[in-house]
């Protein structure tokens, strides 16, 4: 599927039909993509959103509903439709409008009553730079032209903590059995959103919003090589080529992880 760039909100959710779209955006290049887990014969419970707002700002999201509760579709629905509702109003600001929505979603995934639940990776962007909020293990990833992380998200897991803190490598945590448990969540009274500083736009900066069916099956410096070499239009296809071939067949040290497939791949022009 390929989308204008006038055809905005673009919001993903499940029985859309969208595996992947290129176009551009805001002032950049676009790719997103979004699929069920091979072989699992169920509805893809991922959903994503790219709202622009106003002339040079936007959101670009993936929220993953939790596997094994109910209505994960749903709760990850919720979530990206209600960003997709966003419209700038005179006097509004962006952050603040997207902390009362996502208040309001919160509320909104609780009174569903059932205990579902959805991650949350956003990105709120201008002309100059941007910010990430986050809830669970769903990933926002800055990398300047050679590379280097100027934004990685924490996963809010007990494997996430301590990988950060040095306990795990990225391999170990990779292959724990407890990866998949998550200690924050939309749909929680508990609900905590992480958000970043402001991070400048460089020439040449990507940005990777991916649920874990791109991050449980590749290590970082495969996805942050495959950005730093191609534009958007060719480094996303090719991060979903490599991941959904884990998933079937795992590698030498990754043992691969059939799952729901979201990611974004955005380039300041």
């Amino acid at each position: 599927m390929t989308a204008a760039s006038s055809d905005f909100p673009l919001v993903v959710t499940e029985g859309d039909g969208l595996s992947s779209t290129h176009l551009a955006f805001q002032g950049g290049d676009l790719f997103v993509h979004s699929a069920p887990a091979p072989g699992k014969g169920r509805s893809n419970e991922d959903a994503a959103a790219a709202v622009a707002w106003g002339g040079t700002q936007g959101v670009l999201a993936v929220a993953d509903g939790l596997g094994g509760q109910p209505s994960a579709d749903q709760a990850s629905g919720i979530l990206v439709r209600a960003l997709g509702a966003l419209t700038p109003a005179l006097g509004d600001e962006l952050g603040p409008t997207v902390e009362r929505t996502l208040e309001g979603v919160n509320q909104s995934i609780m009174d569903l009553g059932v205990g579902a639940g959805t991650t949350l990776a956003l990105v709120e962007f201008s002309a100059e730079g941007l910010s990430s909020s986050h809830v669970g293990d769903s990933i926002v990833a800055l990398v300047d032209r050679d590379g280097l992380p100027k934004l990685r998200t924490v996963s809010h897991s007990p494997v996430g903590y301590a990988q950060e803190a040095g306990l795990l490598t990225e391999l170990e945590a990779l292959r724990h059995p407890d990866r998949h448990v998550i200690s924050n969540m939309v749909g929680a009274k508990s609900m905590r959103v992480e958000r970043s500083e402001f991070v400048p736009w460089e020439p040449g900066d990507t940005l990777l919003i991916a649920s874990d069916g791109l991050t449980d099956n590749m290590l970082t410096e495969e996805w942050v090589d495959i950005l730093v070499v191609a534009p958007p239009r060719l480094a996303g296809p090719t991060l979903v080529a490599l991941a959904e071939e884990r998933m079937a067949e795992g590698s030498d040290v990754i043992p691969g992880k059939p799952d729901d497939l979201t990611l974004i791949v955005y380039r300041r022009n």
